[in-house]
């Protein structure tokens, strides 16, 4: 079979093309290989922004919405675990500077 993306000669049970990485044999409607990128999945820029400033309120975010939208999720983590590493290296430099 050829891929519809590149046009190469594939395996007929291939998922994925092995040149392009394009999907083939149909799977786009197959629930369980479909990823979660709705619009409302992800992290605005605040949301981020106040997980940087305050890492309880990215870790709080992140509990809450770990099933429904993993990639806000992700993200307020993210965020969270660098505020507070930020934090604790600023609080250090300045308790040994002093």
């Amino acid at each position: 079979m050829k891929c519809p993306k590149c046009g190469k000669e594939i395996a007929d049970e291939s998922v994925f093309c092995g040149f392009c990485g394009a999907r083939v044999n149909g799977e786009e409607g197959n629930p369980e290989t479909q990823t979660n990128d709705s619009p409302e999945d992800n992290a605005s820029c605040l949301l981020v922004g106040i997980s940087f400033l305050f890492p309880i309120v990215g870790i709080i975010v992140y509990a809450i919405n770990t099933k429904e939208k993993p990639n806000k999720a992700k993200s307020c983590l993210k965020a969270a675990l660098w505020g507070f590493g930020i934090g604790l290296a600023m609080n250090l430099i300045v308790a040994f500077a002093a």
